[in-house]
């Protein structure tokens, strides 16, 4: 697994379903907008492994089979659980 660095945060992003349970990644060129946290870099002290995130759409570098990565000054929002 890919480990960010410095205040660089790797996440997981949500899938769409369709109705009929196919379940649709979105393309590239309209990012998601809202993901779970896989792995924070050492700079990132606020936010944990397995948070919901809402980050900026185009501030997001794609790796490894849907992960991206972004920094801590994308994330916009935490979702509470």
């Amino acid at each position: 697994m890919l480990k960010p660095l410095d205040n660089h945060i790797l996440i997981e992003p949500e899938k769409e379903k369709t109705e009929g349970s196919i379940v649709l990644a979105k393309t590239k060129e309209e990012l998601p907008e809202i993901g779970k946290i896989i792995e924070v870099g050492s700079g990132v002290k606020d936010l944990v492994i397995g948070n919901k995130v809402l980050f900026k759409k185009y501030g997001a570098y794609e790796v490894e089979d849907n992960y991206l990565i972004v920094s801590r000054e994308d994330i916009l929002g935490l979702y509470e659980a």
